[in-house]
C-alpha cells in the first residue's frame, strides 16, 4: 500500500509539472510562429501599366548586374581567394555590370590561433578580402554591396564592437555604418528599379555552431518596411529585388512595431519581384530557386485584372567551393537570370530576356509584351568577339540573322503569333553561339504566350518553401511530450496489477502461450498471434510492466524528460569572453541579453534521439524474451481433443524462426542491443568533446541538460543490470 500511493504521489507531481511545462513552451515559443501564418489583410496595391507598348526594340530599357555569395576568405585555405580574383580580375570585365551584389559570408571566421572547432573573428581574413578588393579596384560603394552572412558574425558581441571587422573592412559595412536596411534605386528607361539589402544576422553573433538562421527582428523589420514605402509612394517603383544571406526559411521574423507584418507579409504587400539570397551551398542541392504565391491582390489600371502577387526566392550556390555567379537582367521590366561556374571558361555566356523562362513567370510584371514583342532578345557575354548566333524555336532555326544591337545585346526578329496557333502552350528556344577562340555554348529554356508557369518541383525547392520556423518547433514539442507519454505515461496502466517479479514470471507465460500457441491440425495460429506487430506490442508491454517496477530508474527517466522542457541544459562561452546558458527555446547571457534561435531545435532533435530517448527504449526492453519452454504453453484445442497433428508446414517453421529471433533480440541482454547502447554511448561522448572544444570546460561540467545526460546513461545501466541479475536469479530458483 505505501508503495502504491508513494508511486502514483510522485507521478501526479511529474505528471503536473509535465504537462505545465508542456503549455507553457507552446504558449511562449510555439504560438507565436503559428500567428506568422495568419494571412494580413492588405488593399491591392495598384500597378499602373500599359501592356500594350511592346518591347523596346534599343537598348534603353536593359541593363544587367551580377551576384556571387558564401565567399569564406580563410586563412587556412587560400584558394578561395584565388576565386575572388578570378571572378574580379577575369569575369566582371567582361560582364562589365552595372553593379555587384554579395550575400553574405565574406569571410570563414575559422581557427583563430590554430584552434581547429572554435570559431571567431580573424582579422588577417577581412585584411585579404578587402586587399583584393582594392587591387581590383571594386571597391566602390555604388558598386560592390556586401551584406554580412552569419560567418562575419561570429563571436561579435555587438555592431561596432572591436572584434565586428564587417563594419571596419568590408565596402558597404564602412559606408553604411549600423545599417539593418538600405535600398537603391536604378532608373532606366524612364522607370524606377528599387534594390532593397536586409542584414538579418544575429546581434549578438554567437560562436559555430549556433549561427545558422537568421532572425528579423521588430527594428530591421521596420526599417525594411519605411524603405519600401518610400520606394513605392515616393519614387513610384514598380520593380523591387530585396537580397539578403538568410533563405526565408531559414529566417525567423518578427512582426513590425506599428503594421503587425512579417517580411514575408511586406514582401507580398509590396510585390517585391524576387529576393536573392545564398547560405546553403549546395545542402539541398543545385538549381535552388522556390515561387511564393501571396494572398494580396495585384490590380492593372488599363486591364482592370486582378491576381495574386509573387515572389521568387532564388538561393546562390557558393563561391567557396562551387565557385557559381549569377548575372540578372530587367529588360523592358522582364526579369531574367543564369547561374555559371566560372572556374572553366563560361564564354560565351547567354542570358535570353525575351521571351521569359516560363519557370519565372510573374504576375506582376508585364509578360503581355512578349506576345506583341518583335524580337527574341539575349545578351552574349565573351572575352572574345561572338562569330556566329543561332536561334530555334521548338527545334526549327529563325533564318532570319542575328543583329548586334549594341554591347552584349543581340536580337532576330520573330512572329509570336505563330506559336499561339500551335495548340501547345509550352514551347522551346535554343541559342548557340560561338566567338573567335571556337568555344560554342548552347543554352535551352522553355517559354510560354498565355502565361502557363512550367515549374520543375524539386524536394529542395519543397524545402525552401515551407515554414522550417513552425514544423521545426511543433515536431520537437510533439515529439517530445509524446515519447514522455507514451514511454512513461502508458506504463502507469499497470501499477495496479503487477508489483512483484513473480507476477510477471506468470504472465509471460500466459502471454508466450498466444504467441506460440499453434493448432497444427489446420495450421492455423491462435488469436492474433500471426501478427509480428502484435509480437512486438507484447514485448513492450512486458518491458513497461518491468520498469514500473523499477520506480528509481522509472522517475529518473520521467524527471529528466520533462526537465529538458523547462530547464537550462548547459553553460558555455557563446562568444569570446562571455558566458551564457542553453535553454530549448534560445540563450541568455549573462550580460542581460536574451537571444532567440532556431538552431538550438536542431541540436534539441540530436540531444533527445542520441541521449534521452536510447536510453528510455533500452529501459523499456525486457529482461529476457517471452519464450518460455514449450512444457509450460497451454496445448491448442486440436491436442486435448487427440487430433492427430501433422508436422508444421515450412512457411510456419519460418514465421517461427523469425518471431523467435525478434522477440530474443529484443531484450537488454542481447548483444546487439548492448553493442549498439555502447557505440550510441562512444559517439554521444565524441559529441560533448566536440561541443565543449567549442564552448569551453563549463559544457561538459554545468550541463544537466547535456554531458551530465551521460551519467544518467551510465546509472540506468547499472540499474538495469541488476535488475536482470534479480530476475534471472528468481527464474533459476522457480526451476530449481
Amino acid at each position: 500500500g505505501g508503495f502504491k500511493w508513494k508511486m502514483k504521489t510522485s507521478l501526479c507531481v511529474v505528471l503536473s509539472l509535465s504537462l505545465a511545462a508542456a503549455l507553457f513552451s507552446f504558449s511562449c515559443f510555439v504560438f507565436p510562429t503559428i500567428r506568422t501564418l495568419l494571412p494580413f489583410s492588405t488593399a491591392p496595391h495598384v500597378v499602373v501599366s500599359n501592356y500594350d507598348d511592346g518591347l523596346d526594340p534599343s537598348n534603353e530599357n536593359v541593363f544587367w548586374w551580377s551576384q556571387i555569395s558564401d565567399i569564406h576568405i580563410s586563412n587556412a585555405n587560400k584558394s578561395r581567394e584565388s576565386h575572388l580574383k578570378h571572378f574580379v580580375s577575369s569575369v566582371l570585365p567582361v560582364l562589365k555590370p552595372e553593379f555587384v551584389l554579395v550575400t553574405g559570408d565574406l569571410v570563414h571566421s575559422g581557427n583563430p590561433g590554430g584552434r581547429h572547432l572554435r570559431s571567431a573573428q580573424a582579422e588577417t581574413e577581412w585584411q585579404s578580402y578587402r586587399d583584393i578588393l582594392s587591387s581590383h579596384n571594386v571597391g566602390n560603394d555604388s558598386f560592390w554591396l556586401d551584406l554580412p552572412g552569419n560567418h562575419d558574425r561570429f563571436s561579435v558581441s555587438h555592431k561596432g564592437a572591436n572584434t565586428d571587422f564587417y563594419s571596419t573592412h568590408s565596402v558597404t559595412g564602412v559606408h553604411r555604418k549600423g545599417s539593418l536596411a538600405y535600398s537603391f534605386i536604378k532608373q532606366v528607361g524612364g522607370q524606377n528599379y528599387t534594390f532593397l539589402g536586409i542584414d538579418a544576422s544575429l546581434e549578438p553573433g554567437l560562436a559555430a555552431p549556433f549561427n545558422g538562421f537568421g532572425l528579423a527582428t521588430s527594428s530591421i523589420l521596420d526599417a525594411v518596411e519605411h524603405q519600401l514605402e518610400m520606394a513605392v509612394s515616393s519614387f513610384g517603383s514598380r520593380h523591387i529585388i530585396a537580397f539578403g544571406h538568410y533563405p526565408l526559411v531559414t529566417l525567423h521574423s518578427e512582426r513590425t512595431s506599428v503594421t503587425h507584418l512579417t517580411l514575408r507579409d511586406l514582401f507580398n504587400k509590396y510585390h517585391v519581384t524576387a529576393y536573392l539570397c545564398g547560405h546553403l551551398h549546395a545542402v539541398l542541392g543545385r538549381g535552388l530557386y522556390g515561387r511564393h504565391v501571396g494572398y494580396g491582390n495585384l490590380q492593372d489600371v488599363g486591364t482592370g485584372a486582378t491576381k495574386s502577387s509573387e515572389l521568387l526566392e532564388l538561393e546562390l550556390l557558393d563561391m567557396k567551393e562551387n565557385r557559381f555567379a549569377r548575372i540578372m537582367a530587367y529588360d523592358n521590366g522582364l526579369f531574367s537570370f543564369f547561374d555559371f561556374d566560372i572556374a572553366d571558361r563560361p564564354w560565351p555566356l547567354i542570358l535570353i530576356t525575351n521571351p521569359k523562362d516560363c519557370r519565372f513567370i510573374l504576375s506582376q510584371e508585364p509578360t503581355a509584351r512578349i506576345n506583341i514583342s518583335s524580337q527574341v532578345r539575349m545578351l552574349i557575354f565573351s572575352d572574345t568577339p561572338i562569330t556566329s548566333v543561332e536561334v530555334f524555336i521548338d527545334d526549327k532555326k529563325i533564318n532570319t540573322s542575328v543583329t548586334h544591337v549594341n554591347g552584349p545585346l543581340y536580337s532576330v526578329p520573330w512572329d509570336p503569333s505563330l506559336y499561339e496557333l500551335t495548340g501547345e502552350s509550352i514551347h522551346t528556344i535554343t541559342v548557340s553561339a560561338i566567338n573567335t577562340a571556337k568555344e560554342k555554348r548552347t543554352v535551352r529554356q522553355s517559354f510560354s504566350l498565355d502565361g502557363t508557369v512550367c515549374d520543375r518541383h524539386t524536394m529542395g525547392s519543397f524545402i525552401l518553401l515551407s515554414r522550417l520556423p513552425l514544423v521545426l518547433q511543433s515536431a520537437y514539442y510533439l515529439l517530445h511530450c509524446g515519447c514522455v507519454a507514451l514511454l512513461l505515461l502508458l506504463p502507469l496502466w499497470y501499477v495496479k496489477t503487477y508489483t512483484s517479479i513473480e507476477e510477471i514470471n506468470r504472465w509471460k507465460i500466459r502471454e508466450t502461450s498466444l504467441l506460440y500457441s499453434y493448432c497444427n491440425a489446420c495450421e492455423h495460429r491462435l488469436a492474433l498471434s500471426d501478427s509480428l506487430l502484435w509480437a512486438l506490442f507484447r514485448t513492450y508491454r512486458l518491458g513497461c510492466i518491468e520498469l514500473v517496477l523499477r520506480r528509481d530508474v522509472f522517475n529518473a527517466l520521467l524527471i529528466s524528460g520533462v526537465y529538458l522542457l523547462i530547464g537550462p541544459w548547459f553553460i558555455g562561452e557563446f562568444i569570446v569572453g562571455k558566458y551564457g546558458v542553453f535553454f530549448l527555446w534560445g540563450f541568455w547571457l549573462f550580460d542581460g541579453r536574451f537571444l532567440f534561435t532556431l538552431e538550438t531545435y536542431f541540436y534539441a532533435f540530436f540531444i533527445f534521439l542520441g541521449f534521452w530517448l536510447p536510453q528510455v527504449l533500452y529501459c523499456i526492453l525486457p529482461t529476457t524474451s517471452i519464450c518460455v519452454p514449450s512444457s509450460e504453453v497451454k496445448q491448442c484445442e486440436c491436442s486435448s481433443k487427440g487430433t492427430e497433428q501433422p508436422s508444421l508446414s515450412w512457411q510456419s517453421r519460418i514465421k517461427s524462426l523469425v518471431f523467435g529471433a525478434i522477440t530474443n533480440m529484443s531484450t537488454r541482454s542481447s548483444v546487439l542491443v548492448r553493442g549498439i547502447l555502447l557505440c550510441l554511448f562512444v559517439l554521444n561522448l565524441r559529441f560533448v568533446a566536440s561541443m565543449m572544444y567549442n564552448y569551453g570546460l563549463a559544457v561538459g561540467v554545468i550541463s544537466p541538460g547535456f554531458s551530465w545526460l551521460l551519467t544518467l546513461q551510465m546509472w540506468t545501466a547499472w540499474q538495469s543490470y541488476r535488475f536482470d541479475t534479480k530476475v534471472a536469479s528468481a527464474e533459476i530458483a522457480k526451476k530449481s
